[in-house]
């Protein structure tokens, strides 16, 4: 008797335990491009710099070794200009931003600076004709070492030297995602008439999603449009937009 409650204990509390993990072991997600290590390598390309011209959006120190705790051998200016030689990957928070340290040449100087003082792209334009250059760039703010590609960028603008951070001003209304909070891969802008239009790209390989802004000489930032073109996974099913 004593044989047979075991059994049937063991029945009772076993048996669902296996069903659920079978039961999840059945469960049908979608492919996702992302598992295909080759082209996570290619998309990770967006998130890094890699070696070439770059702006500064901020005043930096240059290090001897890449970490804020080096001594400090040389000082650049923002907005002036560097060559990055190498990413070399060890990652650290400063100042509520997070990004990798680089490899840098400044004039004479080689050194390293910190991944969050660099702008991933700058466009330099007179928005409003005063004779002043005015920059727009976006950075990395959250690295990608680890090919993580849910990562965000920042937008900073200096007009007439004036500093604008517009990262969180970038929301809309709530859309099918609900707020997004804009993570995208790419950011490009370009003047037209008295405005610079920024557009930023999400998604991945199989897919392209387009948030449009507009940003006038005062600062103030317009919703133009949201596109996507390619295959979405949106309930439940395959969406093809185009």
């Amino acid at each position: 008797m004593k044989i047979f409650c075991i059994i049937f204990f063991i029945i009772i509390f076993l048996f669902p335990a296996c069903k659920t993990k079978e039961d999840k072991q059945n469960v049908v997600y979608p492919e996702s491009p992302f598992r295909n290590e080759e082209l996570n390598r290619s998309y990770h390309s967006s998130w890094v710099f890699q070696p070439g011209e770059y702006y500064l959006l901020s005043d930096t120190f240059i290090y001897q070794h890449p970490n804020s705790d080096s001594q400090k051998i040389g000082n650049i200016n923002i907005h002036e200009k560097i060559i990055v030689i190498q990413d070399v990957h060890n990652q650290q928070r400063i100042d509520s931003t997070t990004s990798c340290w680089y490899e840098i040449k400044y004039n004479n100087i080689e050194g390293y600076i910190f991944g969050g003082n660099i702008a991933k792209e700058t466009f330099i334009c007179d928005i409003d004709g005063n004779g002043i250059n005015d920059y727009f760039q976006y950075r990395i703010s959250r690295a990608a070492a680890n090919y993580h590609f849910d990562s965000r960028k920042d937008i900073i603008i200096y007009i007439n030297n004036e500093k604008i951070i517009i990262g969180d001003r970038l929301s809309t209304e709530e859309n099918e995602h609900g707020n997004r909070g804009y993570f995208y891969n790419f950011c490009s802008f370009e003047k037209i008439n008295n405005e610079v239009i920024i557009t930023l790209t999400g998604a991945g390989p199989i897919s392209e999603e387009d948030y449009i802004f507009s940003i006038n000489g005062s600062g103030s930032i317009s919703f133009i449009a949201h596109t996507k073109k390619g295959r979405f996974f949106e309930n439940g099913e395959w969406i093809e937009y185009e």
